[in-house]
């Protein structure tokens, strides 16, 4: 049985993560507010090591988020926040069912945006999973934080 993914940060949204066999964070995600006076919830970020990608551990992640969310109320409609110039982000959240919804711009971090967003009530699109043998040796899947 796996171990719980949720550790909750001090404004009481979660990170979740994956550890390796040495105990060091290899993938995680944040959830928060979509905004101060919105009780929708929204993936915030996402970021797995270079060293594992490809091994299913965004994946992991957003279902890990959207799971968290189903039981914290994250309401009809699942959003993630992903930047405008990060190919392989867009294209993990469109292979999970996510599809673009609005374009906009940080202006303290300056960079542009794109809320994407998944129907609460639809299923994940269903792909070919790669052999995930490979996996085992590098990952502790049983240990989250």
């Amino acid at each position: 049985e796996e171990a719980e993914l949720t550790q909750l940060s001090d404004d009481g949204y979660p990170l979740l993560g994956i550890k390796n066999f040495d105990g060091e964070l290899i993938s995680f995600a944040t959830i928060s507010k979509v905004s101060a006076d919105d009780n929708e919830l929204m993936i915030r970020s996402l970021c797995t090591s270079p060293n594992f990608a490809r091994y299913g551990c965004g994946r992991k992640m957003i279902q890990a988020a959207i799971d968290w969310m189903n039981e914290n109320d994250g309401g009809k409609n699942i959003r993630a926040k992903v930047a405008s110039d990060n190919g392989p982000s867009m294209t993990l959240f469109s292979n999970g069912g996510f599809v673009p919804v609005d374009l906009q711009w940080d202006d303290t971090a300056h960079y542009e945006y794109y809320i994407m967003e998944r129907s609460n009530h639809a299923p994940a699109p269903v792909h070919i999973q790669p052999n995930t043998t490979a996996l085992s040796p590098l990952i502790k899947t049983s240990e989250y934080i």
